[in-house]
């Protein structure tokens, strides 16, 4: 083999191993690159649902209302948002407000509860001043039936039920309620009985509604801003409150709210 020739070979085998090591690298790349391209993927799909998580939580705190249920157990009542008997059901939702704002006792308008449904209270800016929500429960059995109710708080923001009033009318019969005052005893405007406990806001024991009677129900919501614990810290702060039916067999009680 000439000089020539052994040159030439020595090139080949050169050429060859250059070729391999730059398929390997090129390999190694493209799985760098994937192994890269999947994590990135993960971590924005950990990003997407983690601000779903956080925007659902927003929603839930960001929302005031007002839901009213019977109990499985209530056979024979009904709720109605109307007062013609209508669409009979177990469970009502009142219109959720947000940004919840304060207002006087003085400043709530006197026709509350003049029509079913929400008549939820707006300023002019268009802040949410209260929540009215007026429903019937009716019995539509052949027979009277005795039952009792309660006002629950479900949730709360910045502390705002401890400035919060809740109106609750049955039939003509009006109660204001509200927390004790934070250095105890009973709150001085825009109340007539204290909470229960923390949550619970009222409890009517013992009612008796009537074969085919239906017994209106206005639930008012709002911030008393005559509160002295209606302090800046919780403007903005919202409610969640809850009003349950249920059957019971005692009919001894003579209906009162308590």
């Amino acid at each position: 083999m000439t000089e020539q020739e052994k040159l030439l070979e020595q090139q080949e085998q050169t050429l060859k191993r250059m070729q391999k090591f730059s398929v390997r690298t090129t390999a190694k790349k493209v799985r760098t690159t994937n192994t890269v391209l999947r994590l990135l993927i993960i971590i924005l799909v950990l990003i997407i649902l983690l601000m779903s998580i956080s925007w659902a939580c927003a929603r839930f705190v960001n929302s005031t209302g007002f839901t009213v249920s019977l109990n499985r157990d209530s056979k024979g009542l009904s709720l109605y948002d109307n007062g013609n008997g209508d669409n009979p059901t177990i469970r009502l939702n009142a219109e959720p407000v947000e940004n919840f704002w304060n207002i006087s006792v003085r400043d709530l308008p006197a026709n509350l509860g003049s029509v079913y449904g929400s008549q939820n209270g707006y300023d002019e800016m268009g802040k949410s001043l209260y929540i009215c929500y007026t429903f019937a429960l009716g019995n539509d059995t052949k027979e009277d039936i005795c039952y009792d109710s309660s006002v629950t708080l479900d949730d709360q923001n910045k502390d705002a039920d401890n400035a919060i009033r809740v109106r609750v009318i049955r039939n003509d019969q009006k109660k204001d309620y509200a927390k004790a005052a934070a250095k105890g005893g009973i709150e001085k405007v825009a109340v007539d009985a204290t909470w229960i406990d923390p949550k619970t806001v009222m409890k009517e024991e013992s009612s008796i509604i009537k074969s085919g009677e239906k017994v209106k129900y206005t639930v008012v919501i709002w911030l008393e801003g005559d509160d002295p614990e209606c302090v800046d810290d919780i403007l903005g702060g919202e409610v969640k409150l809850s009003m349950h039916f249920n059957v019971i067999d005692d009919k001894a009680g003579n209906g009162e709210l308590v």
